[in-house]
Order: C-alpha cells, then sequence, then structure tokens
C-alpha cells in the first residue's frame, strides 16, 4: 500500500512537469462536443490549413495539434455522420491557442434517439486488434429485451447470457465471470441482485458510458489477468455547452440524469441515480417481507487544469438489499444485503501531439452478506449463510506514444486486495444438476499484485501491420510469477478487405471469488502453492465491408487451456493446478447499418463452440458447464416512419450440459445424499426467446423524448434454467411420516408486456 501511494505521488508531481516541458510556438487543442446533446466526439478529425499534420480527436473529444502556422487561420473539423465545421481563429506564436467546435448530425430522414451510428454491436476493426468488438451504449436504450443493460447487449451479440435471470454472459466457453474494467480500472463483481438472479442487472448506467468495447482474444497489456474476455468501458463526461437532465422509467427501475459545466466551462460535472420501485408499491402491504430493492449512484466530475492536463474524479455507490421471512413449513427464509463505495482518480495529460500520459487509482469497498434457510426449526434442514467484505486499492499509469508508422503502449499496475469471505452451509437435501453447492469455509486474504506492460504496433508496409506485446505479473499471494505474450499481423487487400492472425499468452491468478463461479465449487481456506491459470489463443479471421452500410466478419479461434483449478476431491474441495481443456469454434457476423438515410438496420450473428476440460489424474474430457455448440441471433431495427419504428430480437442457442440427479442414498455421502453423475453427459433442449419493442421517438424542443412498449418472451416460455432436486416429508395414513424425493424444474423468464419512457435535455 505504501508502495502504490509514493508511486502515485511521483507521478502526479512529474506528469505536469513533462507536459510543460514540450510546449512550442503555433499549437491548438480544444474539446469536440455534439451539437444537440453535448457529449464529447472522438474520431473527428481537425486540420489547419495550411499545416503538415491533422489529427483526430480521443475519447474525450479532446485533440492537439503542434507546429501550425501563425495568424488567421482556418481549422476544419469532420466526422461521418456529422456536418463539417469550419472555424476562423488566430494563432499566436509561443501561446496555446483553444479552438473548441460542435458538430450537428446530417439531416437524416428519421432521427435517432440517442447520438451513435445506426448498430446494436458490430466490428469496427483495428487490424492489430482481432476479436475486440465495439458495443453501442445505445443499444441497451432500445434493443428489445435488454433492460436498459449493456451487459445483455453484449450477451446478446458478443456471446451468451449464461440464462434470462441474469446479466453474467459467456464467451467462447469461458465463465460468466468476465472481467469488466471502468475508465481503464478493474470494477470488482458488477452486477446487481446477485443472490436471486445470479446478478440480474449490471452496475454500470448507460446514461454515463462514452464508448464501450469487448475483448474475447486479443488482450491489449492492461486488460491482463483473465482467460475469457475483457469489457472494456469508458465512462462520459458531462455537458460543457450547457444545463441538462432527463430520466427514464421502465419495467423495473426509474432513473434520474443532471449534467452540467463548470463555471467559465473549464469542466464538467455528470451525476445520475437509478431506484427501483416496485417494492414501494407492495412492500407496506406485506408482512414481514420485502421485494428486492436496489439503488445506485454514479457521479463524475472534470476539471481543466491547463489547456491540456485534465482531473476527473468518479464516484459509484451501489446498495441492494431483499428480504423474504417464512410464514409456512414450505416456504424458504431469505435475506440480502450488498454496498459497494468506489471512488476514481485520474490525471490525465497530453503530453504533445504523439503523447499522451495518465495516471489513474481507485479503491473500493464491497460487502455482500445473505442467508437461506428452507427451515429454521429444523436443524438438518438446507441453509446458508454467507458474509464477505471486499476492500482494494488500485494504481494504473500509461503512457502511449503514436507517430506515423509506429505506436508504443507502455503502462506499469499495482493492486491491493483484502477480502474476507465465510460459508456456512448444510445442503444434503438439495442438489442442482448443473452445478454443484460450495463447501462451508472461512478465508481471510490480503494480497499485492504489481506488474507491467509494452505493446508495440508498426506498418510494416501500407498494406501489412504487426503487433507485438509482452506483460509481466506478479502475484504476492502465492509468490507468483507470469510472463505473457501476443504477436498480431494483419493484411489489408483494400480499405475494405482485410485478413488478420492473433497468437497470444494469458495468464489469471488464483481468486477466492471465482470459487463461487467456475464450472466446480473450490474452497481456498487451506489452499497452498497455487499457480496462475494459463490459456493460449489462436485467432485467423477475415473482415470485409461490402458497401458502406454492410459489414461482415468471420473468426475461426482455438484456445488451449492448462494449469485449471479443480477440486482435489469430492470432500473438502481443496483447489489444485489439475485441469486441462480447449476451447475451439468461429463466430461469424453480418450487419447492416441504416445509413443517413435508411430505414433498417439489423444484425446477423452464428457461433459455433465445443470446449472441454478434464482432469489430468482422471483423463476424462467433460463439456464446460457453458459448452453452447450453436447460437444463432438475429437483430433488427426498422423505422416505420419519422417517429414510429419496431425493434426485435430473436436468440437461439443449444442446450447447456448438465449432470443428472438419478436418486437419494438417505446416507450422508461427499456432503450430499444424492446419487448423481459428473461428465455432463446429459443437455437441456435448446433455448429460443423472441422479444419485440414498438417505439415513438421525437425531438421535443431541446429535448428528446422516446415511449415504447416491450413485448418480453413472446413465443416461448418453457426455457429450461436449471432443475433442483429435494426431499419431502409425505405424511401417512398412520401419522408417520415418508420421505420422498422430488424435483422442480426452473424456467427462464415468462411472457412479460411493459411500457417504459426516457426524455432527456
Amino acid at each position: 500500500m505504501k508502495l502504490a501511494i509514493l508511486l502515485l505521488v511521483l507521478i502526479f508531481l512529474t506528469t505536469p512537469v513533462f507536459s510543460q516541458a514540450t510546449q512550442e510556438a503555433g499549437r491548438i487543442l480544444g474539446i469536440i462536443t455534439h451539437a444537440e446533446t453535448g457529449d464529447s466526439l472522438k474520431d473527428v478529425t481537425i486540420v489547419v490549413i495550411g499545416a503538415t499534420h491533422s489529427t483526430q480527436s480521443n475519447a474525450k473529444g479532446a485533440y492537439l495539434i503542434t507546429n501550425a502556422p501563425t495568424g488567421k487561420q482556418t481549422v476544419v473539423f469532420s466526422c461521418r455522420g456529422f456536418s463539417a465545421d469550419t472555424v476562423q481563429c488566430e494563432i499566436f506564436a509561443g501561446r496555446y491557442t483553444r479552438v473548441d467546435a460542435r458538430l450537428s448530425p446530417m439531416p437524416a430522414r428519421r432521427r435517432l434517439v440517442a447520438i451513435a451510428d445506426s448498430h446494436f454491436v458490430t466490428y469496427h476493426p483495428h487490424a492489430t486488434q482481432p476479436g475486440r468488438r465495439n458495443v453501442n451504449p445505445v443499444a441497451a436504450d432500445r434493443l428489445a429485451g435488454a433492460f436498459d443493460d449493456l451487459h445483455r447487449v453484449v450477451g446478446h451479440a458478443g456471446g451468451q447470457l449464461s440464462s434470462d435471470y441474469t446479466a453474467a454472459y459467456c464467451v467462447r466457453g469461458g465463465l460468466p465471470e468476465n472481467h469488466l474494467y471502468l475508465d481503464g480500472l478493474l470494477l470488482p463483481n458488477p452486477y446487481r441482485l446477485r443472490l436471486l438472479f445470479g446478478g440480474a442487472f449490471g452496475l454500470l448506467n448507460p446514461a454515463t458510458i462514452n464508448s464501450a468495447h469487448l475483448y474475447n482474444g486479443f488482450f491489449p497489456g492492461q486488460y491482463g489477468d483473465v482467460l475469457s474476455s475483457a469489457f472494456v468501458v469508458n465512462s462520459r463526461d458531462g455537458r460543457r455547452d450547457r444545463f441538462g437532465a432527463g430520466g427514464s422509467y421502465d419495467l423495473f427501475q426509474t432513473t434520474l440524469v443532471l449534467e452540467g459545466p463548470f463555471p467559465g466551462k473549464g469542466g464538467s460535472w455528470l451525476m445520475a441515480a437509478r431506484r427501483s420501485y416496485v417494492d414501494l408499491l407492495v412492500n407496506p402491504f406485506l408482512d414481514n417481507q420485502k421485494l428486492p430493492y436496489m439503488f445506485d449512484m454514479d457521479s463524475k466530475l472534470v476539471y481543466d487544469l491547463s489547456a491540456n492536463t485534465r482531473l476527473a474524479y468518479k464516484m459509484l455507490y451501489e446498495d441492494e438489499a431483499t428480504a423474504m421471512i417464512a410464514e409456512t413449513d414450505q416456504d424458504i427464509e431469505v435475506s440480502e444485503r450488498g454496498k459497494l463505495n468506489m471512488h476514481m482518480l485520474a490525471l490525465e495529460s497530453q503530453l504533445s501531439q504523439y503523447a499522451n500520459m495518465a495516471v489513474r487509482t481507485s479503491c473500493f469497498d464491497q460487502t455482500f452478506d445473505y442467508s437461506l434457510y428452507a427451515d429454521r426449526s429444523d436443524s438438518a434442514a438446507a441453509f446458508q449463510d454467507f458474509n464477505s467484505r471486499v476492500r482494494g486499492i488500485n494504481l494504473l499509469q500509461t503512457l502511449s506514444l503514436a507517430f506515423k508508422n509506429h505506436r508504443l503502449a507502455q503502462g506499469f499496475f499495482l493492486s491491493s486486495e483484502t477480502s474476507a469471505l465465510g460459508l456456512w452451509a448444510n445442503t444434503v437435501n438439495i442438489e442442482f444438476t448443473r452445478r454443484s453447492l460450495p463447501p462451508p469455509m472461512q478465508v481471510d486474504n490480503e494480497s499485492t499484485n504489481i506488474g507491467a506492460y509494452v505493446d508495440y504496433s508498426a506498418d510494416i508496409t501500407k498494406q501489412l501491420e504487426s503487433t507485438i506485446g509482452v506483460r509481466y505479473d506478479h502475484c504476492d499471494l502465492y509468490e507468483q510469477n507470469d510472463v505473457s505474450g501476443k504477436v498480431s499481423l494483419a493484411y489489408r487487400f483494400s480499405t475494405d478487405t482485410q485478413v488478420y492472425a492473433y497468437w497470444g499468452v494469458v495468464h489469471r491468478s488464483p481468486d477466492v471469488i471465482a470459487a463461487y463461479v467456475g464450472d466446480l465449487p473450490l474452497n481456498f481456506q487451506n489452499a497452498h502453492q497455487l499457480q496462475s491459470e494459463r490459456a493460449v489463443h489462436y485467432i485467423l479471421g477475415f473482415d470485409r465491408a461490402w458497401s458502406a452500410n454492410i459489414l461482415t466478419r468471420v473468426e475461426l479461434y482455438y484456445k488451449s487451456l492448462n494449469r485449471l483449478l479443480l477440486p482435489q476431491d469430492r470432500i473438502n474441495y481443496a483447489p489444485l493446478n489439475s485441469g486441462e481443456g480447449y476451447v475451439r469454434g468461429f463466430d461469424f457476423s453480418l450487419e447492416k447499418i441504416k445509413g443517413a438515410n435508411g430505414r433498417l438496420s439489423a444484425l446477423l450473428t452464428y457461433s459455433y463452440s465445443k470446449g472441454e476440460y478434464r482432469d489430468t489424474r482422471e483423463m476424462i474430457w467433460i463439456p464446460f458447464n457453458y459448452d453452447r455448440r450453436h447460437s444463432l441471433g438475429v437483430m433488427a431495427d426498422l423505422a416505420l416512419s419519422k417517429e414510429w419504428g419496431v425493434n426485435g430480437v430473436w436468440r437461439y442457442s443449444s442446450g447447456l450440459p448438465y449432470n443428472d440427479v438419478s436418486g437419494y442414498t438417505w446416507q450422508v455421502y461427499d456432503r450430499s445424499r444424492y446419487m448423481k453423475a459428473t461428465h455432463n453427459e446429459q443437455r437441456y433442449p435448446a433455448h429460443s426467446r423472441v422479444d419485440m419493442r414498438l417505439y415513438y421517438h421525437t425531438p421535443w424542443k431541446k429535448s428528446r423524448l422516446m415511449v415504447y412498449l416491450d413485448i418480453i418472451n413472446l413465443f416461448n416460455q418453457k426455457n429450461i434454467v436449471e432443475r433442483m432436486y429435494y426431499t419431502d416429508d409425505t405424511d401417512n395414513i398412520d401419522g408417520s411420516k415418508t420421505k420422498a424425493f422430488k424435483y422442480a424444474t426452473i424456467y427462464t423468464i415468462p411472457f412479460i408486456p411493459s411500457i417504459g419512457l426516457s426524455l432527456f435535455y
């Protein structure tokens, strides 16, 4: 912890010095925003007539041009989908000249509810980043069945939701445990309603998101320590042009957003809050019962320290609770309480036209407690008591250099975490077909991870581009050192067509939280001398833009896994690095973008995947719990008129594997009385679901209004999520009781119609 603070102080002190030392004559900088919404615009091309170089705005809308000619000049701002803007200014030698711009969308037959291209989830390929998808934050607001949740958009198109109830998703045979990075820093457990639905909603509010990217193969150096995928989200700043306000209402919650500039427009502020409302309406009429309650707040402050350096502060707060008290012997008593406090601080500086440096740090405190009792009066009845508290601090320093044909990214990271988890359980009378319940445990850990990375990309020729990278990780808890690396090549046949190949090695450190989301439960209470899990990725891909509005991608992949953590036995569940496995398959996507004058946008995705693992002590191949062989998805949005539109989503996937329960022994064995297979030999029926939305949206004065009707799960209400086995007492005529062996099938979300409304000024 002292090391982290010392490094943070040193970097914060030296960064402004670097930025001041690079000042030269004739510099222009500024911020580019959307004329209607005030959002920052990235990838805007800025040209000074007569200058030798142009530049583009970054994700925050900022830009810098050096060596601009002095005197009265003309600056041109242009971006696809927006009308170009021309600004006259006077540039002075030895001084910064600030030139801001506001771009307006090109006139279109149909106005969008919010800014962004008319796509859901698409590939805008960067040649050196195979396996990356750009996820449109606006899709969470307008996609049928997404519940205003970006995680569900990723699950629909970028992976697969593990069930309809949860927002957790799986990517290429991976667990629903994919890492999420907010503004470059890891966000712990980014879900809400974690007990009742396994994370029904994502923690991030789409109204506060600027951009999002899903990496499922090529991981930039700063997003390591993950085997399956990294979901990278960048938050947006508040409006800099004027005060803004907005809100929305949907089936589960209400949202309020406020934003605006600081006096003098030297920065901006943004505050957003969401709260469930069903509990407020129903709880007063219930005795001792409390329906699920959830509340979160997201705020961001940005202040310009100078023309090329800024300070940003972000805060996340989340609170959720549930209390369902048993009123009869057949009722299950459930209670839950979870909280998250997270604070983030970032110092960002544009050192020159070619160099950017940033230092980011965060601290968080997350608690989660729950209890579940089948019958408190019966000491032999099933129960679970769980409590946890995880506190940590993260530090990330990044430096990026970009020249004409060369790009270099360097970074240093440090994380320090203290975790305390306790689980007490008696689950001999309950069994599930898709997983085993975790054993009792008490774990207290303090760990510090440090590391560094370097990624280098170069244009070898006009058509050929290459990237190499290396990352070092050290975990002091297990005294583990890992070196990861990657190499990629991309060849452009034309501006519309390219092929690429990628090879990379990644590692994931042993994680206590992973004990609850893995294919098999693990007990880290007495874990020693563990190694990180390891994956080797191979990717071969092809991109083609058939026209300005039709894009396609085919990607073949193979992932080799070793040193997987598996339980030493089915009694204590102590972890061992005794597993190996593989995942192979291909992804195909075809997207029709609506364009400026179009009426239809659509996305077709198909994935084939096969993933298996085995314990090297038994050598029996077993399908992963989330091994979906076939997945097909269709999403479409059709403008019926200038204001009216219809949106539909159809998803199909082959059934998930499970272990059948064949009987009950009536004697305790291996913590359970159930006779259960262990090789995932059975599969549930295929999953299919259709969601539809009819919406009306229109500009209203300076505001954007949207009203919609959602119909969720239009046809099939018999998709199986899980099958639970249990025993029950049956009364006999003579007054005695006989234990009966029973099961209950848990199905997915039923048919649900709902309405929603959003209004933003």
